[in-house]
């Protein structure tokens, strides 16, 4: 997979940095892996929860034993291309659950 923005990854583990090594083991595994559907992003992190929010195909991992999550969208792979991630933003679990972070999936 192809991940798109490493940056804010980067950007939050500045902030946050006891998130910075599970952000990192999450990028080198998801650009390692090849996602043809929401079933093979569970096989590579069984605490992904894939859903459909307002048309995107969003997933939420669990980083640190459910203390963040990481709000991803993604295409999946195809035979003619590869899928790509796009990383959206890191939240604590108490700024997950007002779902204010649904509204900005477009």
């Amino acid at each position: 997979m192809r991940v798109i923005a490493k940056k804010m990854l980067r950007e939050y583990w500045a902030r946050v940095p006891a998130t910075k090594a599970p952000l990192e083991d999450w990028h080198q595994r998801t650009e390692a892996a090849d996602w043809k559907a929401p079933r093979d992003v569970i096989a590579t992190f069984g605490r992904a929860d894939p859903m459909r929010v307002n048309g995107r195909n969003v997933i939420v991992f669990d980083i640190i034993q459910n203390r963040y999550r990481l709000i991803t969208t993604v295409t999946y792979s195809v035979a003619e291309r590869m899928g790509v991630v796009y990383t959206r933003e890191v939240l604590t679990h108490k700024e997950y659950d007002t779902d204010k972070w649904k509204d900005r999936i477009q």
